[in-house]
């Protein structure tokens, strides 16, 4: 039960995003700043939904998750706990410090992005397996859950502002 304990909070903390806020306008109106230039939808889309892999790919590295929240991020984990940035970067920090535990990876299916604008907003199924390697699955334990996050796109790119997970149901053993 511990060790759920642990994967759950590990999870709760990959599934944070956040954004590092809202960039002000200086520009004279119909300028645009180059952090503004316009994206088609589809090229929006894209960007979120590689940063979403990138980050389930390197999740255990504190730098990716300064890139990836924004400063003023609104994390809900599945447990219905709010987190900001910076509890969730100083977790992650703890985290790399402590012994290492089975090895965990995450992957994203489902996906859907959403583009509106400089808004993103990504759906998703995180399904996170923990336990080494055995071939091209892994032993132990797998999680699901339903992930929803709104990304911004701003002077850094895009970043995370609000993230909301759910636990999804369990598909039955076979």
């Amino acid at each position: 039960m511990q060790r759920i304990s642990q994967l759950v909070a590990v999870l709760l903390l990959v599934v944070a995003i956040s954004s590092f806020g809202f960039a002000q306008s200086t520009a004279q109106p119909g300028i645009r700043k180059p952090s503004e230039a316009l994206l088609s939808r589809d090229d929006a889309a894209s960007q979120v939904a590689e940063l979403v892999k990138q980050f389930l790919a390197n999740v255990k590295d504190p730098s990716m998750h300064e890139r990836f929240w924004a400063d003023d991020l609104v994390y809900v984990s599945s447990a219905g706990k709010i987190r900001a940035k910076p509890e969730v970067v100083n977790a992650v920090r703890i985290e790399a410090g402590q012994p290492a535990s089975p090895a965990t990876s995450f992957t994203a299916g489902d996906v859907t992005v959403r583009v509106y604008g400089s808004i993103a907003i990504v759906n998703f199924t995180l399904v996170a397996q923990e336990g080494p390697p055995a071939g091209p699955r892994h032993e132990g334990l797998t999680l699901r859950f339903r992930d929803c996050g709104v990304f911004q796109r701003n002077k850094v790119g895009w970043q995370a502002v609000s993230w909301q997970s759910t636990f999804a149901p369990q598909p039955p053993k076979d």
